[in-house]
């Protein structure tokens, strides 16, 4: 049987997000049928398949869903739910001054800490934001944090460039 990507990426849109169980039923498709549709509308860039693991299984949303993940939460371990948490609330942090266990936490929950480097006076530095914050925040996160480095006596402003880092590789 030939299910419409269409069809899935509609019904997916009506919720938060899924797993391919979620579905299985709706479209009486097997696991492998289902996750190939899924694994096609991620290609296509229409959905997003989450790091956060359910039941082994990633999560799929739609773009436009994204501030709906923060509901994944409940599946990542303590430590994460912890960096989870601090990033939220301080939106920006510097990758240096975390301790390891929140150094590594970070490049694990990469559906909520997306990395930047940002370079000053020739040093680039790695910064993480939260997922959600708004690039007013991000700008006021990294400038509180150069000024209270003991290095840092000033920042030019603008900065002088801000871009995503390259894909952190996670080592196993």
């Amino acid at each position: 049987m030939m299910i419409q990507k269409e069809h899935v990426l509609e019904a997916v849109k009506m919720r938060d997000y899924v797993v391919p169980s979620d579905l299985i039923r709706q479209f009486n498709v097997n696991t492998f049928i289902i996750g190939a549709v899924l694994s096609d509308l991620v290609n296509d860039k229409k959905l997003i398949a989450t790091s956060v693991k359910i039941g082994g299984s990633p999560a799929y949303y739609a773009p436009e869903k994204k501030e709906n993940i923060q509901q994944l939460v409940k599946y990542l371990n303590e430590k994460d739910k912890t960096t989870f948490a601090l990033l939220q609330n301080k939106k920006v942090l510097l990758d240096t001054e975390q301790t390891p266990l929140v150094r590594v936490s970070l490049r694990t929950i990469k559906d909520y800490a997306k990395p930047i480097e940002v370079t000053v006076n020739n040093e680039t530095k790695l910064f993480w934001k939260w997922y959600l914050a708004s690039d007013q925040e991000v700008q006021d996160g990294i400038r509180v944090s150069l000024l209270s480095s003991p290095q840092q006596k000033e920042i030019p402003a603008p900065l002088q460039t801000m871009q995503p880092a390259p894909a952190v590789v996670q080592q196993s």
